[in-house]
């Protein structure tokens, strides 16, 4: 699955030739677990000794190999975009940045392979326990692909099309709200000391997290720990709590991306990515858990994950309208 997001992701991030690319993707997809591997390795080391044995440890070089390979896939496109910066296919984020540098010199290769890192893990692990939900619920799969087949009547899936796939999205938020990445959220470290209007002291140098009860709260989720795929389709319906049916609105019952002006500004761009995910998915194949395989949810610390031993079964059918 981290694949598959990668792909769609640097369709976005990189354009329509890199995202192909078997080089870029594997290295798209093996930065993470690179660099956490280096820094655990230079950790080990004091800090007088760190700025030297980096040079020379296996982990570091091959993360270094592995960044300078990025640099040299992506320069043939950000060369193009230099030549032709109006293209629409080079409107990418590498396109973005390039413009909003104006001049400034960055590490493009670099600045990808981290968009890329905060974007993939986080997005394939949705993907999983979405997909996973789905296949629990077999007799939401064909209104889902009902949905997407209406979505792609023109030809092409745009992003109006896509923000009307309500109840993709509302599934997507109900996996999300019962299968968050993070059971807690909003990580911050106090620079100063502050004083709450309840007069709670939080010392200068706290490490604050912030817990999200309220969304296993039954006075909020009528019965909250089953799974509805329709729960955020009928609050639509309800004059007062439609504008908190989005998948990327924020409150203080629905911390998953943060709230307030520090919210995870990636969402807005996740939504629409896992939405055309599930589309090729569900109108391309027929999908099923393969029941011998354990595909239940893990938690391991503040991370929840499906069992790694979960598999799907795939076969490919017919879809009513080409992609």
């Amino acid at each position: 699955m981290s694949r598959l997001t990668a792909q769609v992701l640097s369709r976005a991030f990189v354009g329509p030739k890199l995202c192909r690319d078997a080089r870029w993707l594997d290295i798209a997809t093996t930065y993470v677990s690179h660099r956490m591997t280096a820094a655990v390795a230079v950790q080990k080391w004091g800090t007088v000794l760190q700025p030297i044995v980096h040079w020379f440890l296996p982990s570091c070089r091959r993360l270094r190999a592995h960044i300078q390979t990025a640099r040299e896939l992506i320069q043939p496109e950000l060369d193009r975009i230099k030549e032709n910066p109006l293209e629409d296919e080079t409107f990418t984020s590498l396109a973005w940045i390039h413009g909003f540098a104006q001049g400034y010199i960055y590490d493009a290769g670099l600045a990808q392979l981290r968009l890329t890192a905060v974007a993939n893990h986080t997005t394939s692990d949705m993907v999983t326990k979405i997909l996973i939900r789905i296949c629990e619920n077999p007799e939401l799969i064909q209104p889902l692909r009902d949905e997407a087949i209406e979505a792609v009547r023109g030809g092409r899936l745009r992003v109006a099309a896509l923000q009307k796939m309500f109840l993709m999205e509302s599934v997507m938020k109900e996996s999300q709200r019962l299968e968050p990445f993070f059971l807690l959220s909003m990580f911050r470290y106090a620079t100063e000391t502050v004083i709450l209007p309840g007069g709670t002291t939080i010392p200068q140098g706290t490490l604050l997290t912030v817990a999200n009860p309220s969304r296993l709260d039954p006075a909020i989720y009528p019965d909250p720990e089953k799974f509805d795929g329709y729960r955020f389709v009928r609050m639509r319906d309800d004059p007062e709590n439609a504008h908190l049916a989005p998948f990327t609105k924020t409150n203080p019952t629905n911390l998953n991306f943060g709230h307030g002006k520090q919210a995870c500004p990636g969402r807005f761009i996740a939504v629409n990515q896992i939405k055309i995910a599930l589309c090729h998915i569900l109108l391309k194949y027929d999908v099923e858990l393969v029941e011998e395989c354990p595909s239940q949810l893990i938690r391991s610390g503040l991370l929840t994950v499906r069992n790694p031993g979960a598999k799907i079964r795939v076969r490919r059918r017919q879809e009513e309208v080409s992609l």
